[in-house]
Parts: C-alpha cells; structure tokens; sequence
C-alpha cells in the first residue's frame, strides 16, 4: 500500500510540479471518517513522503454532506478516494478518472451457483 502512495505522490509531483524544490499543494477527499481504511495515506503524509515528492497534502475527512465526486466538479478537492460508484458517475457525464484501484481482503466469497456449498469448510 505504501509503494502505491509513494507512486501516486510521483506521479502527482510529476503532473504538477516543476521539480524538488517547488512543492505543489493538493487536496484528497477521502470517502469516510479518519480509520485504519486511510492508514496508508495518513501514514505517508506523517513520515514526509508525501513531501519528499514535492506534494503539500491535505487529507479531507468525509462528513454527512460530502459528494466525493461533486466535490472533484466543484474543484474542492484535486483528488479522491471513491467505490464503484466512480464508474456509474462517469457514466451519467462525471469528469473523473479513475487512476488506481486499492483492493482490501473481503470476507465476501463468491462461487458459481451451481455448487452446493452447506458451509466454509467446502470452499
């Protein structure tokens, strides 16, 4: 997870930034309240990596009137944390683009239906 932040941080640097010494100020809505789902990006900022690519970040925490991707329109956030949702906005005219995608481990399976599976020992 880190490895992918610092390479967006590049990638970042790389859009906006002229070099090192020109550090570049940009924003991240995040898609919930500040838990363990961000670590990764709050950890990056807190250890300067972040600022090492030339990237002043600031982390948007979600609150009950958050749009994620009205807030990308509106230009209230450079960038943002969103679900599958991105692609169905996309569809209905949104101007985003989805740059990466971050996976988590799920206790969710899925399996054809044609299996008889009674209970998790059969997976």
């Amino acid at each position: 997870m880190i490895r992918s932040l610092v390479l967006i941080a590049i990638v970042v640097s790389n859009l906006f930034g002229e070099g090192k010494e020109d550090i570049e100020k940009v924003s991240l809505q995040l898609k919930w309240k500040y838990q363990f789902q961000f670590a990764g990006f709050i950890a990056a900022k807190e250890k300067g990596f972040y600022k090492e690519a030339g990237i002043d970040i600031d982390l948007i925490e979600f609150d009950d009137q958050t749009d994620v991707i009205e807030e990308l329109e509106n230009g209230d956030a450079d960038f943002a944390v969103s679900d599958s949702s991105l692609v169905y906005e996309a569809m209905k005219g949104a101007d985003v683009v989805a740059l990466m995608a971050i996976f988590q481990e799920s206790l969710i399976y899925s399996w054809p239906c044609d299996h008889q599976i009674s209970d998790r020992s059969k997976i």
